[in-house]
């Protein structure tokens, strides 16, 4: 087997190494020896997956948090070459949805397994995302979360961050269209959702699926705005 992974090495960090090391010993006493590649940013990212389509690996392996999936998934866009995940962040809601072991062990054998399946990907503008998209106070906390907090990860950072954006955020007029069904109002914020949850957990679209064609809107209205 022929796997080509690319590493965020600020994902999870010290525990994501941790958890980095543990997957490689996996795959090495399984007779894989992996290539490795270490990003340098996200826009890194997406150049090393397109750089390694080109040596048509069995896999490319994105090594890291949602945010190395989103930018991995962005360089494999067009190409054959199936997508492997490594979790190494602390949110990890790409793999929960996926069905894929966040534990480092179960996840390198996954790879090993070598079963793929088709996914659904939602394209805004010229980029493709697989797990959820937002407008509004949700996308203000994810870039507090993401910027300020460093003390705590996961679902807890999240909960840090939505008590100190209360504070300042506004709600905001938006239309949405979605299959003849029309929104318009104030709104807190709207997510148009691939997969269950993000933000480490937090449950957006509980009846969201992966491969069902289809992409789960919700809004959540400012009090005694707006209208369906």
């Amino acid at each position: 087997m022929r796997l080509t992974i690319l590493h965020n090495p600020a994902a999870g960090r010290r525990q994501g190494a941790r958890k980095f090391s543990q997957a490689i010993e996996v795959l090495r006493r399984a007779g894989v020896e992996p290539r490795i590649h270490e990003s340098q940013s996200p826009e890194h990212l997406v150049d090393l997956a397109r750089k390694a389509v080109e040596g048509r690996p069995d896999a490319v392996v994105s090594a890291g948090g949602d945010g190395t999936h989103h930018y991995v998934i962005n360089g494999l866009v067009g190409s054959d070459v199936p997508l492997g995940i490594l979790s190494l962040g602390s949110g990890n809601d790409f793999a929960r949805g996926l069905g894929i072991p966040v534990e480092p062990d179960a996840a390198a054998g996954a790879l090993l397994r070598g079963l793929p399946r088709s996914i659904d990907l939602a394209r805004i503008g010229p980029t493709v995302y697989g797990c959820i998209a937002g407008v509004g106070f949700d996308s203000v906390v994810t870039r507090f979360a993401n910027e300020r907090v460093r003390w705590v990860h996961g679902a807890p950072a999240y909960a840090w961050a939505i008590l100190r954006c209360l504070k300042f955020y506004r709600p905001h007029l938006l239309e949405v269209r979605s299959n003849g069904r029309n929104y318009s109002g104030e709104v807190i914020f709207v997510t148009v959702g691939n997969t269950v949850s993000y933000g480490g957990g937090v449950k957006m679209a509980p009846r969201a699926r992966l491969d069902d064609g289809m992409l789960d809107v919700c809004i959540v209205p400012a009090m005694g705005k707006g209208n369906a």
